[in-house]
């Protein structure tokens, strides 16, 4: 609409016997005006229909100029991404050389952490060898005294430690506090009611609670649960 509304002048608008006595060029009367050939347009066929839409359509786009200021209205673009221009997208962030804990949106959420390069590699040596060491001792471990020794806390937490280097929640107060309270809660929960779905679902939800209370919240000490 807003392309019609650039190539209409604003005139007064035509009467039918103003159409009706349009010619051509050449002189000959023309086929008549978009009012007179309405009736037509609607007893045709329906593929005849799209083919005279997409043609009106071409003959607009034909007479329009197209320059570097004809661009649609504002409030029919996205809004850019936070702080970057409306030409960067996620895809284009996302595929930089740049670390970050969280990508920027178009409502207003900034990017978490942003760091360079360097920060991917030493986090990814580091959760390697951290991982690995584990892996060894939960080897020795398991062949020594049957007993394992691995469990899911130790992904989540290198996640913390080597992918989010500021994050609240990989504090060592965090770490400590949040890991043995889970620990013990589960292992008391377990001896008192055995272990059922609405006892680690109480084991949980108490965890929770305390580390809200004791501000203390740390994701891996769930994994006790």
């Amino acid at each position: 609409a807003w392309v019609i509304a650039r190539v209409t002048p604003p005139t007064a608008p035509p009467t039918r016997g103003d159409l009706s006595r349009a010619t051509t060029t050449s002189g000959h009367r023309s086929r008549g005006s978009p009012i007179e050939r309405a009736p037509l347009f609607r007893k045709a066929p329906w593929k005849a229909r799209v083919l005279a839409v997409r043609v009106a359509v071409a003959r607009v786009s034909a007479v329009v100029p197209h320059d570097e200021n004809d661009t649609p209205p504002s409030e029919w673009r996205k809004p850019p991404l936070t702080d970057y221009p409306l030409s960067r997208t996620k895809l284009s962030l996302a595929l930089d050389p740049y670390s970050r804990m969280s990508l920027p949106d178009r409502n207003g959420n900034r990017e978490v952490q942003k760091r360079p390069t360097s920060d991917i590699w030493w986090g990814v040596v580091f959760c390697f060898l951290t991982i690995a060491v584990l892996g060894l001792l939960d080897q020795h471990i398991a062949s020594t005294y049957g007993l394992p020794f691995m469990s899911g806390a130790w992904g989540t937490i290198s996640i913390l430690a080597f992918g989010t280097i500021e994050n609240p929640a990989a504090r060592w107060y965090n770490c400590f506090v949040a890991t043995v309270f889970s620990t013990f809660l589960v292992a008391g929960v377990i001896i008192l009611w055995g272990s059922h779905w609405y006892t680690r679902a109480l084991a949980l939800a108490t965890s929770l609670g305390f580390m809200m209370w004791t501000g203390s919240v740390h994701p891996p000490a769930a994994a006790a649960v």
